[in-house]
């Protein structure tokens, strides 16, 4: 997969490669089960399973990554998951009872949750 996200983004490395290993490699990137956008990191249901912690270190260890930010599945806030490692962002902003919050990283990586209404808290530090 490295080797599929490294032609896509030099345009140095010739791009000539078997059709049917992209594919399957864009699969791996691009699908609903993918590393990407595998919804099981967020919810669980009975076609998809809940993602194990050694699964989220696998996918932080491939791509060479200390944190996920997930934005394609809808959370009430925005609140660290697996131990500080996976933050899903994607809080809706037209739901009742719900207030629209942001995520800001500050410096030394301390991370901060920010709502619609100027109020901030820090989530993880």
């Amino acid at each position: 997969m490295n080797l599929l996200l490294e032609k896509l983004y030099n345009p140095e490395i010739t791009f000539q490669i078997d059709l049917d290993i992209f594919i399957e490699e864009l699969n791996l990137i691009f699908s609903e089960y993918d590393l990407l956008w595998y919804r099981g990191y967020i919810l669980q249901t009975p076609k998809i399973p809940q993602a194990t912690l050694e699964e989220i270190n696998y996918v932080l260890k491939t791509f060479g990554a200390k944190y996920m930010f997930i934005g394609h599945t809808e959370v009430d806030s925005i609140t660290p998951l697996y131990g500080g490692a996976l933050f899903p962002i994607n809080v809706p902003f037209a739901r009742r009872g719900i207030v629209p919050q942001g995520l800001l990283i500050v410096e030394n990586r301390k991370f901060w949750s920010c709502s619609i209404n100027g109020y901030r808290s820090l989530i993880s530090d």
